[in-house]
């Protein structure tokens, strides 16, 4: 093989393997970026969720208006987040779609709490129907804060293979760049240096006199034909020499 091809290829690979490395930091960096984002939005899905909680429980208690004015507010904001997660993550669109499921649900029972809540006349089945109405906003509610739960796990787990495959990768790519290295290194020494060593010993011993010093270096590269030609060129010095000797003697 050719010394040129050899060496374009290592080059080439090299860049190859270094490019390869650079688009997979590029694609790291960027999902590590939408990784905190969605974090970000599960920190106001769980928030959202106790905070709704607390507010189901408070009007339980107390029935105040206030408590019901901030549980809509914060149950937009928490709907608000949850879409805002499934347009980001297509891989828990199932998952998140059942939150949104249970949350739209949610206005419906708080409705039906507050419309038993203001009952004129409370007996023992409106008592025992508020308390029934409140635990299941509360369950469904707590529903949704445990599945934020479970989507901040899952971020969590995705960054763990993300840094993982990171670690794997550059190990990967410096074994590959080492390889490469050497046999970049192997191909200089073996097929440049050492013919280049013989071609400067040859060039020394002509210099010096000596005419039947051959490289005699076989390889088909760029440097076994400038070998070759440098011996048939010390051939035809050699016989021109041997001619004139002769010549000489004749004369003589």
């Amino acid at each position: 093989m050719r010394l040129r091809p050899a060496l374009m290829t290592c080059v080439i690979a090299a860049l190859l393997v270094v490019g390869a490395r650079l688009t997979s930091i590029a694609v790291e960096r960027e999902a590590s970026e939408r990784n905190d984002e969605q974090r970000t939005t599960v920190e106001v899905i769980a928030r959202d969720a106790a905070g709704l909680l607390v507010l189901t429980q408070d009007y339980g208690l107390y029935r105040s208006e206030r408590a019901a004015r901030q549980w809509n507010l914060v149950h937009q904001r928490l709907s608000r987040a949850l879409a805002d997660y499934a347009a980001a993550d297509a891989a828990s669109a199932e998952q998140v779609e059942d939150l949104q499921d249970t949350a739209r649900g949610l206005p419906q029972v708080f409705a039906t709490l507050r419309h038993a809540s203001q009952a004129p006349i409370v007996d023992t089945d409106g008592v025992a129907r508020r308390e029934m109405l409140t635990d299941q906003l509360v369950n469904e509610t707590r529903r949704v804060s445990d599945g934020a739960f479970e989507l901040s796990r899952n971020l969590v787990e995705s960054r763990r293979r993300d840094a993982a495959r990171q670690r794997w990768l550059a190990v990967a790519t410096q074994a590959t760049l080492l390889t490469l290295t050497l046999l970049l290194a192997g191909l200089l020494l073996k097929r440049v240096l050492a013919p280049i060593d013989k071609l400067r010993r040859v060039a020394r011993a002509v210099e010096g006199g000596d005419l039947a010093a051959r490289s005699d270096v076989k390889s088909k590269d760029e440097l076994g034909q400038l070998s070759q030609a440098l011996d048939a060129m010390t051939a035809a010095l050699q016989q021109r020499d041997t001619a004139l000797r002769d010549s000489n003697r004749h004369l003589a």
